[in-house]
């Protein structure tokens, strides 16, 4: 949980393809798409799924890749750069 009371599920892109890597957050979203609290959590803008990447260049063909799912309502999702990863 971060200081403003957003629950965040940390994935972090170790290499593959970025349509493999949004495939995977989809995934982990669905598993958590059948307990209510977390629909009531996404709905709320207060869960929000982090993709940590080394490059701007991947980031944005993640990005890319991701807006191509369907995301419960209010999930916040974000690209976080790191390159020394």
């Amino acid at each position: 949980r971060d200081a403003h009371g957003v629950l965040e599920l940390v994935r972090v892109d170790l290499g593959g393809p970025a349509a493999h890597v949004a495939r995977k957050c989809a995934a982990d979203i669905h598993q958590r798409r059948q307990f209510r609290e977390f629909t009531t959590l996404a709905a709320a803008g207060r869960f929000r799924l982090v993709v940590i990447t080394a490059t701007k260049e991947k980031a944005a063909a993640l990005r890319q890749s991701l807006d191509q799912h369907d995301w419960p309502s209010g999930l916040r999702i974000h690209c976080s750069i790191v390159p020394d990863l």
